[in-house]
């Protein structure tokens, strides 16, 4: 067999009596023809990078275990500044596993500025069978590491049916020396098992991850957000892990969160887990959402530790929150606002078990929030709470005519930003007749 296959299919069909052709050509290599053994024992390292390095469209892992020594180097040749582009590395599902079995806190696999490029049906393991059981923290460090140059970024690149597992980082965009990502990344039917920390961004990136059906168990964190970044989650199950979501940078350009029908659970009268913590956030501005969030801590009324009291959610300044939809068993949250900066939760047609809405939320001065149409857990509904500025309304007569005053453009960001906090104030003081 040679190492790279060149497929030529000619499909011909009948159809209304008239002949039509198509011709489809794949370029595929597989692992083994380059001398991969795929038997766990094999150190299978140099093909799996011959096969990266031949640069075809495809890389193809039949049912194994490959084990893997030293970081594999995503790219078209020898060196960084080859970036991989429209590339499909595949597997057989839970059957093809990339193996790490280097040093412990070492890299798996790192990718340096690919674009378009996908993976899918494949785990990525970060420890053998026998490291594991001898000691738990003896694995990889990342699972796969995504790099790129200033001002060259990546592309859009996206993984469906895989695993990441034991491991202290699964996916990680940009390193602490400032290497960025600014890639749009795309995950879907992912399992995660016995990992530190399954997605992790480092780098300012005003960039879209987004996440549909997500399976998480043991995991310190899910989503880690040290710097940029906007999220969308679309169904996730998490069993077990220490926090859901942690965000450290937001920002203008990067300060959405969007988590949709995300169910958290475990074993609520030992190790009280959270959902969020946004205490700190470097460019204090985030707004946070979740839709259809289920709090199943619903044995958290027997738990008589220290942990007892911990919230779900730790909000701090420039931080908004939001819940619709969404069903609780135990405290929702504690705001800590700043003058200037407050901290902000609603409630929307939630359901609450074992605690009222005022038992619920915790708020310093500047924390503020509000509860609309909430039920208990019977569906009786439960009175509106309100601790909110008492702002002015500006009413516009429906029949009149509106035309926004824009205002002028400005070449300073930063002088934009200070004249139109001024114009802001200026604004409510007219509309409240002071």
């Amino acid at each position: 067999m040679t190492h790279r296959l060149h497929i030529r299919i000619a499909l011909v069909a009948l159809l209304f009596g008239g002949l039509s052709c198509s011709a489809i050509v794949a370029d595929t290599v597989n692992v083994r023809d380059l001398g991969a053994v795929g038997d766990g024992k094999a150190d299978d390292t140099e093909a799996i990078q011959k096969a990266i390095y031949d640069n075809t469209a495809e890389i193809f892992f039949p049912a194994g275990t490959y084990r893997v020594t030293k970081t594999l180097q995503f790219a078209k040749k020898v060196g960084a500044d080859q970036f991989p582009r429209q590339r499909h590395i595949r597997g057989e599902g839970n059957r093809s596993i990339l193996q790490w079995d280097g040093e412990k806190g070492g890299i798996m696999l790192r990718a340096y500025g690919m674009g378009h490029c996908q993976f899918s049906s494949l785990w990525f393991k970060g420890q053998t069978q026998p490291r594991l059981v001898k000691d738990r923290t003896d694995r990889a460090g990342i699972l796969f590491l995504v790099e790129a140059a200033d001002g060259m970024g990546n592309m859009i690149n996206h993984f469906s049916y895989c695993q990441f597992t034991g491991a202290d980082v699964g996916v990680q965009c940009g390193t602490s020396d400032h290497f960025p990502t600014n890639s749009d990344m795309s995950f879907e039917h992912i399992n995660v098992h016995q990992v530190g920390t399954f997605f992790y961004t480092k780098n300012n990136q005003a960039v879209d991850f987004l996440f549909n059906f997500v399976f998480v168990c043991d995991a310190e964190t899910v989503f880690h957000f040290e710097r940029g970044g906007n999220l969308l989650v679309n169904n996730c199950q998490v069993t077990d892990a220490g926090m859901v979501l942690r965000i450290d940078g937001g920002g203008r350009c990067c300060a959405t969160y969007t988590l949709n029908n995300v169910r958290v659970e475990g074993n609520s009268r030992v190790n009280r887990k959270q959902l969020l913590s946004a205490t700190n956030i470097e460019w204090e501005q985030a707004v946070i959402r979740f839709t259809g969030f289920n709090d199943i801590f619903w044995q958290w009324c027997r738990n008589s530790g220290e942990n007892r009291v911990k919230p779900l959610c730790e909000i701090g300044p420039g931080v908004n929150v939001t819940f619709e939809s969404s069903s609780f068993n135990s405290p929702i949250a504690a705001l800590t606002g700043k003058e200037g900066k407050p901290a902000s939760l609603v409630l929307r047609e939630c359901t609450l078990g074992f605690l009222n809405p005022n038992e619920a939320i915790s708020a310093n001065k500047f924390g503020y929030f509000k509860t609309e149409n909430c039920f208990t857990d019977h569906m009786e509904p439960q009175p509106d709470i309100v601790k909110w500025p008492a702002l002015p309304v500006m009413a516009i007569a429906a029949d009149a005519e509106y035309v926004a005053p824009l205002p002028a453009a400005m070449p300073d960001c930063e002088k934009a930003t200070t004249e139109g906090l001024a114009r802001r104030e200026s604004w409510i003081k007219s509309i409240s007749g002071k």
